[in-house]
């Protein structure tokens, strides 16, 4: 039992063929050129990206990019980023990727072959580019287009946008280009099908359930969280639960805080629930809410360091 006094465990409860889970945030992981927010134009179609945030059809999404992440120690154990992108990318919606650097050449011939982060990719590249006989155009492009799909690749064309080459966008037409790059992103993600019927070998799921597990008791430690995820049939091989943390942290659907000697991870306030489930049919039936408020009040009773992080991250969020 997490919670003591009369109140019962969500795994006792739950019927476990019943989970669907879902992204608490909708997420977009950009990549692409370089990024310099103290110049007054735009350096690259990736900064420009973060100039239009505001579009309507963009709203909905927290952009993050990789930059961004904090995966190496102390924070965290993966050993390259290219580890940690193949399992980020099974909880956003979409990963674009700007080709318009070096960097992200290497970028998009790595993702194209990696079927996790292809199935959600969003390539963006300049009619130049696109229309060379390059390795970039026969290789990457060309695989994405025959195994993933047509809406994979998004041409932009340098007239269209106004800018003489993909390495001087410094003249960009920031409405045109907002234009042809919602109709992309819409398109892709209309394209996108994510199954949401647990299933405990797909990354992806499991770091959402985990979510929802840490949701429902709004903060829990290492060992309580793998006990929980024990009757949901997922095989955890070592280390790979604190890598499937590490990914929820840089979504920001929850937070690592310390008391003490102790660790715990919290949720973020005004996200969606990561999991759905009916009860099973003998069990007595108890508002999610109400239940929720139960584990937070015995916290509050029996637990003031956890108490104390559950109210920070409250706080936190009303900043």
């Amino acid at each position: 039992m997490i919670a003591g006094g009369n109140i019962v465990d969500l795994v006792d409860r739950i019927d476990l063929g019943t989970i669907h889970v879902k992204a608490p945030s909708s997420l977009i992981f950009l990549c692409g050129g370089k990024t310099d927010v103290t110049q007054p134009k735009p350096v690259s179609l990736r900064e420009a990206f973060t100039r239009i945030y505001t579009a309507p059809d963009l709203r909905p999404y927290h952009t993050i990019m990789p930059e961004d992440f904090r995966i190496f120690p102390p924070h965290g154990q993966y050993k390259d980023i290219l580890s940690f992108e193949t399992e980020f990318a099974e909880i956003v919606d979409l990963v674009i990727l700007f080709s318009e650097s070096n960097g992200s050449f290497t970028e998009l011939g790595a993702f194209a072959m990696i079927k996790e982060i292809a199935e959600r990719l969003l390539v963006v590249i300049d009619d130049e580019s696109y229309n060379a006989d390059s390795f970039i155009r026969l290789g990457p492009v060309l695989f994405l287009q025959n195994n993933i799909g047509q809406s994979s690749i998004c041409v932009v064309n340098r007239s269209d946008i106004n800018i003489r080459s993909i390495r001087d966008v410094s003249d960009l037409n920031l409405g045109v280009f907002e234009n042809r790059i919602v109709t992309a992103i819409n398109t892709r993600k209309s394209e996108v099908k994510e199954p949401s019927t647990f299933d405990p070998e797909r990354p992806g799921h499991v770091i959402k359930l985990v979510v929802g597990l840490i949701q429902h008791y709004s903060a829990l430690t290492f060992p309580e969280i793998e006990t929980l995820v024990g009757p949901f049939q997922v095989n955890l091989k070592p280390g790979k639960l604190d890598d499937y943390l590490l990914c929820a942290i840089n979504a920001e659907w929850i937070k690592k805080d310390r008391r003490g000697f102790v660790d715990y991870y919290c949720a973020v306030p005004n996200k969606g629930n990561a999991i759905e489930y009916k009860l099973k049919k003998a069990a007595s039936v108890e508002p999610r809410d109400r239940w929720r408020a139960q584990i937070s009040e015995y916290w509050k009773a029996h637990d003031d360091a956890r108490f104390s992080v559950i109210q920070a991250a409250l706080k936190g969020a009303g900043r």
